[in-house]
C-alpha cells in the first residue's frame, strides 16, 4: 500500500519571509562591518607609521639626532631613501583610497619605483605619501610629541568625516599618530572636539598639534 508523502514545498508566502530574514542579517552584518572597518585600517597605518619611525631613527642617528627637514612631508621624508642606509620601503606609505592618493597608481598610493641610487628622485613623489610631517625636531625632544599622521583636512592637526576628502579616509573616527619616542597608535576622533587628537598640557586639554602643546612654533609640512 502506497503512503502519503508528507513532504512539501516552500509556498511563495515561506520564501518572501526567509528572504527578508536572511537580507536583514545581511544588512546588519555589513553595518556593524563598515563600523569597525575605519577602526582596522587606522591600526595597520599606525602600525606602518610605527615602521617609518624606525627609518626616522636611523637617520637621526647619522645626524646629530635631527629628523630630516625639507618643504614639503615628501620632501623630507625623502631623504630616508637617500643612499639606501635606512631600508626605506615605498610600499609602508600606502593607504588605500586616500584622497591624499586618488590621483596616483589607482588610489592606492605609492608604486613602488624609487628612481636610481643614490639619489632616489622618483620616491614619495606627488601622491605617494599620504602623511602629514612635523619638521624640526630631533630625537632628543619630548617623546610625547607627534611627528607624523595621516593627512589633515586642511588644517594642522584636525581630519573631517567625509571620505572623498583629504582628511578623511578614516571617516572621522580615528586618526594614526606616530610620536617622537616611537610611540605609534590610532586614536578616536570625536565630532564634538572638531576631529583633532586633544590631550593635556599644562592643566589644559589642547590640540596636540598646536604650538601650544609643542611649547613654541612649530611647522607642519602637508604631503603633496
Amino acid at each position: 500500500m502506497k503512503t502519503k508523502s508528507l513532504s512539501r514545498g516552500f509556498t511563495l508566502i515561506e520564501l518572501l519571509v526567509v528572504i527578508s530574514i536572511i537580507a536583514m542579517l545581511a544588512a546588519g552584518a555589513y553595518a556593524g562591518f563598515g563600523a569597525i572597518m575605519p577602526k582596522i585600517r587606522a591600526n595597520n597605518t599606525a602600525t606602518k607609521l610605527g615602521t617609518i619611525h624606525k627609518w626616522l631613527s636611523a637617520y637621526a642617528l647619522d645626524n646629530g639626532g635631527a629628523f630630516p627637514e625639507g618643504q614639503t612631508s615628501n620632501s623630507a621624508l625623502r631623504e630616508m631613501f637617500k643612499n639606501d642606509n635606512y631600508g626605506a620601503d615605498e610600499m609602508q606609505f600606502a593607504i588605500e583610497n586616500d584622497p591624499y592618493c586618488k590621483n596616483f597608481n589607482g588610489g592606492k598610493g605609492p608604486d613602488g619605483d624609487k628612481g636610481r641610487a643614490p639619489e632616489y628622485e622618483q620616491a614619495l613623489q606627488p601622491g605617494e605619501n599620504p602623511f602629514a610631517y612635523v619638521s624640526g625636531l630631533s630625537n632628543s625632544d619630548d617623546g610625547r610629541l607627534p611627528i607624523m599622521a595621516n593627512g589633515f583636512a586642511g588644517t594642522d592637526g584636525r581630519w573631517t568625516d567625509n571620505k572623498t576628502q583629504k582628511g578623511g579616509v578614516f571617516m572621522g573616527k580615528y586618526a594614526a599618530v606616530v610620536r617622537v619616542g616611537g610611540s605609534a597608535q590610532a586614536t578616536e576622533l570625536k565630532k564634538e572636539e572638531d576631529y583633532e587628537v586633544r590631550e593635556k598640557s599644562g592643566g589644559n586639554m589642547m590640540n596636540i598639534f598646536s604650538s601650544e602643546f609643542f611649547g613654541t612654533s612649530v611647522s607642519i609640512l602637508p604631503p603633496e
